[in-house]
Parts: C-alpha cells; sequence; structure tokens
C-alpha cells in the first residue's frame, strides 16, 4: 500500500539521516511533532513518488501521460523496474543541483492488471 511504502521509506531515511551531505532527510521522529503544512511539505516527495509507481509504470493505473514525470526536486533515473506482465514496480529518483538524496520508490504487482 502507498502508506506502507512511505513509512518504510521514512524508517531507512532516519536510519542514513546524519550520514548523507547537507544532513539528508529529516529524522522520523520529528513527524509527530509537525505542522500540517511542514508534514506536507516535507513528506510531497514521497508522496508524488508513491503515486507515480501506480500511474507511470504498467498495471490498472497506468497513464501514459505521466510516464516520464519526476517529483519536485528531483530528476528521474533511468533504472526502474517495470515488467509489463506483472511484478514490481519501482521508480528511482535523484536528488537535483548536486544533492546526495536518492529516493526508491516501489510497489508489489497490481492483481487487476
Amino acid at each position: 500500500s502507498p502508506l506502507l511504502v512511505v513509512l518504510t521509506t521514512l524508517a531507512m531515511m532516519g536510519a542514513h539521516a546524519g550520514s548523507l551531505r547537507g544532513g539528508g532527510w529529516f529524522p522520523p521522529s520529528s513527524v509527530p511533532s509537525m505542522d500540517s503544512s511542514t508534514f506536507h511539505t516535507q513528506l510531497a516527495p514521497l508522496f508524488q513518488a508513491t503515486t507515480l509507481t501506480y500511474t507511470a509504470t504498467f498495471g490498472t493505473y497506468y497513464n501514459p501521460l505521466v510516464t516520464n514525470n519526476t517529483i519536485d526536486g528531483f530528476s528521474k533515473s533511468h533504472l526502474e523496474s517495470n515488467p509489463p506482465m506483472g511484478g514490481m514496480r519501482a521508480l528511482v529518483f535523484v536528488e537535483n543541483n548536486g544533492g546526495s538524496r536518492i529516493l526508491v520508490a516501489f510497489r508489489g504487482t497490481d492483481l487487476n492488471s
């Protein structure tokens, strides 16, 4: 589910937050104390990436018009997993402007396709 992907990503980001140049990702422990605006700003790339795993990859929600879309502040990598006949879908996004963050968004197979 999209929420599971976001929570899994948050857990992975927290494990490496201090080791990335520029401070990396925000610490997951800060999420409960974020106001609504900060929460949406900080998590927007995760939500956008998760959405693209459904709309930019093969399956029930595939929309060819968004295949090359990316997320705010990141470029979509050529690295991906998008098997036409089913399987795990994964997209990779690399931070723009020399940033050191990489986001891998993934989802399971779409049983409706």
